[in-house]
């Protein structure tokens, strides 16, 4: 009869071993999905940083464009009413000019801001992708310490309350933990 509770001492070890090692696996598995999913709302807000970057460099180029284009205006009817490009008309149009460059050069820089802001938000998602990653290795080290722990307490029980190796409860057989 001790050689049937040592040997069930076993598999209730076994089984709660295995059962802590597939629990911590499932858990690690979450994990890491977590951290999949970080690390792909990281690549999005890349992805979003560049483009709002190329859409204000676009736009910025655009406003060059109607810049130039309100430059050639006024020069043109500047000439037409029969003066040059001096005095005040070539102020206005150096005005002109300079609040043009100034509005390309803030939407090219409110661009960069943005792409700077979602790199920034991408690291903090990767930062929190790296270390669920980290979480899920140390709960699978975890679990399998646990399992390996759960299963020689298993056999350290059955041995010791099951009489020894034999299966015996007399005798000269050796008793581990005696």
């Amino acid at each position: 009869m001790a050689g049937l509770a040592a040997v069930g001492g076993i598999v209730s070890g076994v089984a709660g071993g295995m059962g802590s090692m597939m629990g911590a696996a499932g858990e690690a598995s979450a994990l890491r999905t977590q951290a999949n999913v970080k690390a792909a709302e990281g690549q999005a807000q890349r992805r979003k940083g560049i483009e709002e970057q190329g859409r204000a460099t676009y736009k910025a180029r655009e406003e060059q464009k109607q810049t130039d284009k309100t430059l050639s205006d006024q020069r043109a009817r500047f000439a037409s009413a029969g003066g040059g490009i001096d005095g005040s008309a070539r102020e206005t149009s150096e005005l002109t000019g300079e609040r043009g460059l100034d509005r390309s050069n803030t939407t090219i820089w409110q661009g960069l801001q943005a792409n700077q802001s979602r790199q920034f938000q991408a690291d903090i998602l990767q930062v929190e992708a790296d270390s669920l990653r980290q979480a899920a290795s140390t709960k699978q080290k975890a679990g399998a310490i646990a399992g390996i722990s759960s299963m020689v307490g298993g056999f350290g029980g059955a041995i010791k309350g099951g009489g020894g190796i034999g299966g015996g409860s007399s005798g000269g057989n050796y008793v581990f933990g005696s």
